[in-house]
């Protein structure tokens, strides 16, 4: 009678579950190998977006310009959007993917943008051109006063030209008045020692005296308020010079205010920043994952995803 050997049906045996078992190894490899690829590809188009986002935007910020009046959009603000950004680019990263070196940058930049401004070779100017125009003002106020001193002198000697103008016109009126009661005969003897000469000669010295009391003080009347409204004084003024001196301050201390203003911005400095900054961005990479581990899985979810 023939039989089996059941030794030769358990060699028959494990022959078969061995070649099944390398089969389910060999499934779930590749399954593995599988999901962590295509993990790492969408992570990757992920990464590649938003590194593409904040390159932008960090290239935006670096060209920036800054208000010049008070209170305006400054290197405060731009600080505050641009740490809004880099967190935000920290935080979608994720903690896998290694920062390090992106960390230290970001640092350095920042330190490099927060640092003291060193303005005092400007404002050692700009104190310089305060004292030379307190100087320069001070010459003007002095002739001011110099032109009100010489306005009252000349309304006193107006007045008294006035008063001796007067005194003339009588003198005339009294002589014409006396020449009128003599004869004719009396008028044609002396006729050659006319007394009105030499009070007409007085009245013509004082009414041009007074004629040019009135032109002084119209000049000195226009300086006056050329130099209290602080305007451009008429041509040939005595403090003409000055105020062209104290103009030419007045440019240099506007231009040393605006250099102070644009170092304030540090423009240049922030497009550096951002620059480096940028450059990091981009060679951020995923780091990929070390040597597949197999991942317990059941062999119908094998099948499911084989399937």
């Amino acid at each position: 009678m023939s039989y089996r050997s059941p030794s030769t049906g358990s060699r028959s045996g494990r022959k078969g579950s061995s070649a099944k078992d390398k089969k389910l190894r060999k499934k779930k490899q590749e399954f593995h190998r599988h999901k962590i690829h295509g993990s790492e590809a969408e992570k990757s188009d992920d990464l590649g977006e938003l590194k593409s986002r904040t390159i932008a935007a960090l290239n935006r910020l670096g060209h920036q310009t800054f208000s010049l009046e008070a209170g305006g959009y400054g290197l405060e603000s731009w600080m505050k959007s641009f740490d809004v950004l880099l967190d935000d680019f920290e935080e979608k990263v994720g903690s896998e993917t290694p920062l390090d070196a992106f960390h230290a940058k970001r640092a350095e930049v920042t330190g490099r943008l927060l640092a003291p401004i060193d303005f005092s070779s400007i404002d050692n100017q700009m104190e310089e051109i305060r004292r030379d125009e307190e100087d320069l003002r001070r010459g003007i106020e002095e002739e001011r006063e110099r032109v009100i001193a010489r306005q009252n002198t000349i309304e006193s000697e107006k007045l008294t030209c006035v008063r001796s103008l007067e005194l003339e016109r009588r003198a005339l009126e009294e002589l014409d008045s006396a020449r009128q009661s003599r004869g004719l005969l009396s008028r044609l003897l002396r006729r050659s020692e006319d007394p009105r000469e030499p009070i007409e000669s007085r009245k013509r010295e004082l009414e041009a005296k007074i004629q040019s009391l009135d032109q002084e003080m119209q000049g000195l009347q226009r300086i006056r308020v050329s130099i209290e409204r602080h305007a451009s004084p008429p041509k040939g003024a005595p403090h003409e010079q000055l105020w062209k001196d104290l103009e030419a301050l007045r440019l240099r201390s506007d231009e040393l205010r605006v250099t102070k203003q644009v170092m304030a911005q540090r423009a240049t400095e922030r497009e550096q920043a951002t620059t480096e900054l940028a450059e990091m961005v981009s060679k951020i990479s995923v780091e990929e994952t070390e040597a597949e581990q197999p991942t317990e899985f059941t062999e119908s979810s094998i099948q499911r995803n084989s399937a």
